[in-house]
């Protein structure tokens, strides 16, 4: 028997979806920009290159934090292998995946990522065989525990992260979930993104905020049961210049 899902599953998996309750971006720490050079040392600034060790005035000056990106806000990433997970019978497994974006203000960024090489009984798309590409996806910093554990939450638009086909069924994975983000307090080219499944998302929430939760479905002959599951990868961000994840300012 062929196992397949209802033909559309969006309406269903929205709805799911409004069930877990992603971060938003709030005023305040944590927030990426640039801990510059002041051209002219003097004035209110501060005196270490990270921005970090308090603001002061007069020749000690020599630094100043701009919050967001500049003009080169865009960056690429890269990941081994991953995989999405349920207690259940779901597992989708991805070899390699690409992912482009750009930085959209201090806390927030837009991106898409394309997964290569997939296959949950049997190989999973939605274009080219194997190749699974995300909605465009928007991603959030927040305090895990401040002030020294950073993340980043990640979510689709309506809630939908991502639609797809294996062998026949159709598939959808909809919900958000969150990353520790490394390193902080200063400027780097590249940042390390490590969500830990398999099955539950570890951290699963910012520092008093909901549950970020991602939900799979589980293949069944003309059923879809909507589940928790994990996402396992680990993902290094190459920023288009030096920024700095800063959780003092």
């Amino acid at each position: 028997m062929t196992m397949r899902f209802p033909l559309d599953l969006a309406p269903l998996l929205a709805v799911a979806a409004l069930a877990v309750m992603p971060a938003v971006a709030q005023a305040g720490p944590p927030e990426l920009g640039r801990c510059v050079k002041k051209t002219a040392a003097g004035g209110v600034g501060y005196k270490d290159a990270g921005c970090e060790k308090g603001s002061v005035t007069g020749k000690a000056a020599r630094y100043e934090w701009l919050p967001g990106p500049g003009p080169l806000n865009k960056f690429t990433s890269t990941e081994g292998s991953s995989e999405f997970q349920t207690t259940a019978t779901f597992d989708l497994k991805c070899t390699s995946d690409v992912d482009q974006g750009e930085y959209t203000g201090p806390k927030t960024d837009t991106e898409t990522i394309t997964f290569s090489g997939c296959s949950s009984r049997g190989p999973c798309q939605n274009g080219v065989s194997g190749e699974i590409k995300t909605k465009p996806l928007t991603s959030v910093i927040g305090f895990i525990k401040a002030p020294n554990e950073v993340g980043v939450s990640l979510e689709g638009p309506g809630g939908i992260f991502a639609e797809f086909e294996c062998s026949g069924f159709k598939a959808a994975i909809s919900g958000s979930v969150i990353a520790p983000i490394t390193p902080i307090s200063k400027m780097t080219l590249k940042f390390k993104e490590k969500f830990k499944g398999p099955i539950s998302q570890k951290p699963e929430n910012f520092e008093s905020e909901p549950n970020d939760t991602l939900l799979c479905p589980e293949p069944k002959d003309f059923g879809a049961p909507i589940e928790q599951c994990g996402f396992t990868s680990t993902d290094t961000v190459t920023n288009e210049e030096r920024l700095e994840i800063n959780e003092i300012i």
